[in-house]
């Protein structure tokens, strides 16, 4: 569980400002990629087994968008590869199951 922030990293002179993106502690959220300000994060909300989710950061109003949704097998990491697609690995009856998608 855990807050989330984002600043942009062109040059660093000074103390720089953070946008906030989630501050309460709902849910558990981690980095997977970025296409300019377009945000793919892994989280559990409202998804106990996990999901990857997006959002454009830039937009006047947060809004989650459902990448991938939740399944029956634990969604354990995400791995963004070639820029443009998700190496992504599910717990399923003790075995990991890996499985390969488009970022689109």
């Amino acid at each position: 569980v855990n807050r989330l922030y984002y600043t942009e990293c062109k040059e660093i002179t000074e103390m720089m400002p953070f946008t906030t993106v989630v501050d309460n502690f709902d849910a558990e959220y981690s980095y997977v990629a970025n296409k300019g300000t377009v945000f793919t994060f892994k989280t559990n909300l409202d998804a106990p087994r996990y999901r990857l989710i997006r959002a454009d950061l830039a937009a006047p109003e947060l809004t989650w968008d459902s990448l991938l949704a939740e399944t029956e097998d634990v969604l354990k990491w995400v791995s963004w590869v070639n820029h443009t697609q998700l190496v992504v690995c599910y717990l399923r009856d003790v075995k990991s199951v890996l499985q390969l998608h488009d970022l689109e």
